[in-house]
């Protein structure tokens, strides 16, 4: 069943628009979690920073290792 779910992305190799469409889910993510933890606890521009930015740091290192 989940190779029919990314068969598309496995035939068609990687676009730019795909890759675009990965690092604002990410960034979204990622604001989520920055979110979270200010609302739970003492934080820190710098680290509110961190948090929205190292989901997309991580996805494109993985994309920049896979390749297309």
């Amino acid at each position: 069943m989940l190779d029919k779910l990314f068969q598309p992305i496995f035939e068609n190799g990687f676009t730019a628009g795909g890759y675009l469409i990965c690092t604002l889910a990410s960034l979204l993510l990622g604001a989520a979690v920055a979110w979270a933890a200010v609302r739970k606890s003492a934080y820190t521009k710098g680290f509110v920073l961190t948090l929205v930015l190292i989901p997309a740091v991580v996805q494109t290192v993985i994309t920049l290792v896979n390749g297309p």
